[in-house]
């Protein structure tokens, strides 16, 4: 009789061959699943890089626009909504970038040619000349706020430094008594100067450039609210207006910028006979490069819209379903760069000094010293002695 031997030896082989299978499979599925995932967010960055470059092109049709306003004469009104009252919505602009691609191109384009705050980098020891002009009446009140560029600097002075009148110090060597009080501008948010000057052309003068004028300097002093500053204190000018150091108080919760300082009384009578709705606004950052904000407000402390000096553009581009944003602040072709010192010129400049001359009149009193020059000097037509 013939016997039949039961063995399992290859099911066990079959088993293993399955799950090795089964992990084989996982292992092309997850490779698969990554490299589709890779190429979705390379397509997403390229869409995003579209619709950020067609975002820009939207902001160059609406500075292109408002040049064109400008050079025209014609009162430019704000574009607020992106409907059929949109100038960049017309057929002046193309929207889509390239002709054959439409799926590319910006949405929608606003802008505000009377923006009720103004924004600038002031670069260290470096000066910025601004003008702050109401679009709605009198200006009674200018508030400035700063911070670091980049933001870094978040630690503020305890106090404002009152022995001798000494400044903060820009370097991280000194004693330890002064570190400790935290009057180091080494690690601390930078001081900005500010330079008031009326611009109404009532006083546009030489006696009201230099009475009317007043210069502060702004420190970053922690505290909350807003520091606080009277314009000209007394209604007869005089020295102890100028120079002052004024309390910035700095937190890092503060909007739009970590310490501030409002000047108020600008439309005080006495000052300039009623007020000016134009002022000029010299900034000048010490210690530190810092971003600045300006804004204005009426007697009723109502912010007031600042026209000729900035527009602010917001446009937005898309590329198929990705869309981005972006707001930028651009001068107004109105605007004028002011030097920063009282003569500048790109060619040589002739000074002409005369030593022991003849007669010069001092203060309103004629002197004659004794001796005379057999000639004065002058310029070549180069402009060099």
């Amino acid at each position: 009789m013939k016997v039949l031997h039961k063995q399992q030896q290859g099911f066990i082989a079959i088993i293993m061959a399955m799950v090795i299978m089964v992990l084989v499979s996982l292992i092309a599925l997850g490779f698969a699943f990554l490299a589709r995932n890779n190429q979705e967010q390379n397509q997403n960055r390229e869409l995003s890089t579209q619709a950020y470059y067609a975002a820009e092109s939207g902001v160059n049709d609406a500075v292109d626009y408002l040049k064109k306003q400008v050079a025209a004469g014609t009162p430019t009104a704000d574009a607020t909504s992106c409907g059929s009252g949109n100038p960049l919505s017309s057929n002046n602009y193309t929207t889509s970038i390239g002709s054959n691609n439409t799926s590319v191109g910006y949405t929608c384009v606003l802008f505000d040619t009377t923006p009720t705050s103004l924004e600038y980098t002031v670069e260290k020891n470096n000066s910025k000349v601004v003008q702050v002009r109401s679009g709605s009446g009198i200006i009674a009140s200018i508030t400035i706020s700063w911070q670091d560029t980049d933001a870094s600097h978040q630690t503020f002075a305890t106090a404002i430094p009152s022995a001798f009148g000494l400044l903060p110090q820009d370097s991280n060597k000194m004693d330890a008594a002064v570190k400790a009080s935290g009057n180091n501008f080494a690690e601390n948010t930078g001081m900005i100067r500010a330079t008031l000057i009326p611009g109404n052309a009532a006083s546009l003068s030489r006696a009201n450039l230099i009475g009317k004028s007043q210069t502060m300097f702004l420190y970053p002093n922690q505290g909350s609210g807003v520091g606080s500053q009277t314009y000209l204190t007394t209604t007869s000018p005089s020295d102890l207006n100028q120079g002052k150091i004024v309390k910035g108080n700095c937190d890092t919760a503060k909007s739009p910028k970590y310490c501030s300082v409002k000047i108020t009384g600008l439309d005080s009578l006495a000052l300039l006979s009623g007020g000016s709705d134009t002022w000029y606004v010299r900034l000048r950052s010490i210690y530190r490069s810092s971003s600045v904000t300006i804004s204005a407000a009426n007697a009723a402390n109502v912010p007031t819209d600042l026209i000729n000096e900035q527009a602010v553009i917001d446009s937005t581009g898309k590329a198929n379903n990705v869309l981005r944003r972006i707001q930028v602040r651009i001068p107004l072709a109105a605007s004028t760069n002011y030097p920063e010192f009282a003569v500048e010129t790109a060619q040589s400049l002739c000074k002409r000094m005369l030593v022991n001359p003849t007669s010069v009149a001092l203060d309103g009193v004629g002197i004659t010293p004794s001796g005379s020059l057999s000639s004065e000097p002058s310029c070549n037509p180069l402009g060099l002695f």
